[in-house]
């Protein structure tokens, strides 16, 4: 991984106004002694990893400074194991490109950038039903202080037919005039989506520094009128929201229908590709809280606190667990009746934790499966410099589990 890649996507990180507590975050230090680990092929720090439908094919793409995308069209096949005692197993594992031969779930391809400016870096992404979206940010070295910051964002959208290349989406107004004037120099921008697998729930929003909101719909940006700055779960979406979960309930009278927004950074609900959602998760803190679609999410009181992890940054629900990103690393909790009720240990994320780094995404391929049955894929930073906290940048990227190997690994 070049230096370079890696400094440039954690500047541009902090930059999109997430905000996190400064913490010793500790993962993935038991894959190293459990299993030997792949060469990384998605490294350095990566804000974002989200489902878009290309050419008719289902995808999931990330960032680090460039691209990345791969297909989730699952197949299985066999592959043959050597057991510690020297003999051989066929085993079933999936390929998701049923062309690849890589012997777990396929290849991470770097997607093209055409159409978006040389010295732009990707920093963030994200989709709506038709159309993916590219937060970029141009760097310069920064002669006083030595380090590099932002001097021009702009927001990309890319459509579904691969051969095109990304353009600049156009902005407007509350009254529907078209607006020039929007991401400016080292202004600040929130990107965030539905991240929905059912592709007709995919809605994505932009909020800037300035107090404007807008969603983003067939590469337009539309700004939203009185949005406020409410915090907690709302049916619309205030300045200090950053996530967002689709779920229909018969309490959602805002301006965005089926969608509620939260300032919070982890929100998910239990929907999968062939079942609506019933019940919706966020974490506040090291706290999970959930609420089931009878009730109206807006009111606090309505939503139960179920159980305490760690800081939590990101969640994903599979058939059987709660996954959480956290600032203790990769964390699963069991569901009962879809409740989480008990921190458990799954695959090799046990042992004791030493280094510096965060989980900051975490994503379920197909949500239907148990989470020992299905691909998940975490992102991990290192919250910290490496001579202070002994970390490797080998370890920071894209990482996950698939059921036939059934150990985390890198990328």
């Amino acid at each position: 991984m070049k230096k370079s890649i890696a400094f440039i996507t954690k500047v541009a990180f902090a930059l999109t106004a997430l905000t996190f507590f400064s913490c010793r975050d500790v993962i993935f230090e038991t894959i190293r002694g459990e299993v030997e680990l792949d060469d990384a092929k998605v490294s350095g720090d990566i804000n974002s990893i989200v489902r878009y439908t290309m050419g008719g094919t289902e995808y999931l793409f990330a960032d680090n400074g460039r691209l990345w995308r791969k297909s989730m069209a699952q197949t299985t096949k066999k592959v043959t194991k050597t057991n510690s005692d020297g003999t051989k197993t066929e085993v079933d594992t999936y390929t998701n490109n049923p062309t690849d031969a890589a012997p777990y779930g396929g290849k991470w391809y770097e997607f093209s950038k055409k159409g978006i400016a040389d010295d732009a870096h990707v920093i963030h992404l994200a989709a709506d039903e038709t159309v993916l979206y590219a937060l970029t940010g141009v760097l310069k070295k920064d002669s006083d202080t030595g380090y590099n910051v932002v001097t021009k964002k702009t927001l990309y959208y890319h459509t579904s037919d691969e051969t095109e290349e990304w353009q600049e989406v156009t902005f407007y107004n509350s009254e529907g005039e078209r607006d020039t004037t929007v991401i400016a120099p080292k202004l600040a921008a929130q990107l965030y989506c539905t991240n929905s697998i059912q592709k007709a729930h995919r809605r994505a929003y932009l909020c800037l520094e300035n107090s404007t909101i807008y969603k983003l719909e067939a590469g337009a940006a539309k700004q939203l009128k009185g949005t406020g700055s409410a915090t907690g779960v709302l049916d619309y979406p205030s300045t200090n929201c950053v996530s967002c979960a689709w779920i229909e309930t018969s309490f959602n009278t805002g301006a965005e229908d089926k969608v509620y927004f939260s300032s919070y950074a982890a929100m998910i609900t239990d929907e999968t590709s062939t079942s609506e959602a019933s019940i919706m998760y966020y974490g506040n803190g090291s706290d999970v809280y959930y609420i089931r679609k009878d009730s109206d999410p807006t009111q606090a009181t309505n939503w139960t606190k179920s159980i305490s992890l760690s800081t939590i940054y990101a969640l994903a629900y599979t058939a059987t667990h709660l996954v959480a990103g956290t600032k203790e690393g990769l964390l699963y909790a069991t569901l009962e009746n879809d409740v989480p009720t008990t921190k458990v240990t799954l695959a090799n994320t046990s042992s004791t934790l030493s280094s510096y780094y965060r989980v900051q995404n975490v994503i379920a391929a197909d949500p239907s499966l148990p989470a020992t049955a299905g691909d998940l894929y975490a992102t991990t930073i290192i919250y910290g410099s490496t001579t202070s906290t002994g970390a490797n940048v080998k370890n920071v990227g894209l990482w996950s589990y698939y059921p036939g190997r059934n150990k985390w690994n890198r990328e």
